[in-house]
């Protein structure tokens, strides 16, 4: 969607070493454009569907979709790469989750499943 590509373009320009405003705006356009393409768009779409799938199941939550942006250290990857929200340290509930170490084991074994799947060749279930 237009605000994540505007805060991917934000976060990508401080990676970007150049004086040229010119050539700055040709380096973030190839990102943008690229981001848009091919099988690794493909690959990580399918990651991030099942690493999100894999939280739900394990410690619930809001489903709040899997949304896609051109942040250069995702498309610089050379393979599926995904950036996984797993909460929110401004609302109190939340980070008293996070500081947990059963609720951080419970993450991190959601998300290990999901890149074993993965490699497996499954794809996430519709919801």
């Amino acid at each position: 969607d237009r605000r994540a590509r505007l805060l991917a373009a934000r976060e990508n320009f401080e990676l970007i070493e150049s004086k040229d405003e010119k050539q700055t705006d040709d380096v973030i356009q190839t990102i943008l454009t690229d981001a848009d393409k091919g099988a690794m768009l493909e690959a990580s779409s399918r990651l991030a569907h099942l690493v999100q799938h894999q939280l739900i199941d394990r410690v619930g939550g809001e489903d709040r979709s899997v949304r896609q942006a051109p942040f250069a250290v995702l498309v610089r990857a050379g393979s599926a790469a995904i950036l996984v929200e797993l909460g929110f340290v401004s609302n109190p509930t939340e980070l008293k989750q996070l500081l947990d170490p059963k609720h951080q084991d419970a993450l991190a074994e959601a998300i290990a499943d999901a890149i074993v799947a993965y490699g497996a060749g499954k794809s996430s279930k519709a919801r």
